[in-house]
C-alpha cells in the first residue's frame, strides 16, 4: 500500500504515497522516516550489516513496543549488508 517516488534534480526529493484506507498518516510518516534512515545508512557505509541500521527513532521504537507491535527477533540474515541482501532478494524474485 506504499509507493516511493523519487524526483531527481539539484535537490532530490522523495515522495511517499500511501492508501489512507490502509495506512494512517502517522504510520506513513514512520515508514518514510525509516526509508530515509536506511538510505542514509547505506550511503554512509554500504558494507554495514543490515541489522545495524536503526530504522526507528527512539520515539517510534517506544510507540511500537507500547502498542504491542514488536517485531519478531532478527534472523541471522540481518547480518548481511544491505546491498548483499537486496541482491539475494532480486535473485529469488527477479
Amino acid at each position: 500500500p506504499v509507493t516511493v517516488v523519487v524526483h531527481p534534480g539539484p535537490e532530490t526529493r522523495i515522495a511517499l504515497r500511501y492508501r489512507p484506507d490502509l495506512l494512517t498518516a502517522e504510520r506513513a510518516r514512520t515508514l518514510g522516516t525509516a526509508y530515509v534512515r536506511t538510505l542514509e545508512a547505506l550511503a554512509a557505509d554500504p558494507t554495514a550489516p543490515a541489522g545495524a541500521v536503526e530504522l526507528l527513532t527512539a520515539q517510534d521504537r517506544r510507540r511500537v513496543l507500547e502498542d504491542g507491535e514488536a517485531l519478531a527477533p532478527e534472523s541471522e540474515a540481518a547480518a548481511g549488508s544491505l546491498p548483499d541482501r537486496f541482491a539475494a532478494a532480486v535473485a529469488l524474485d527477479p
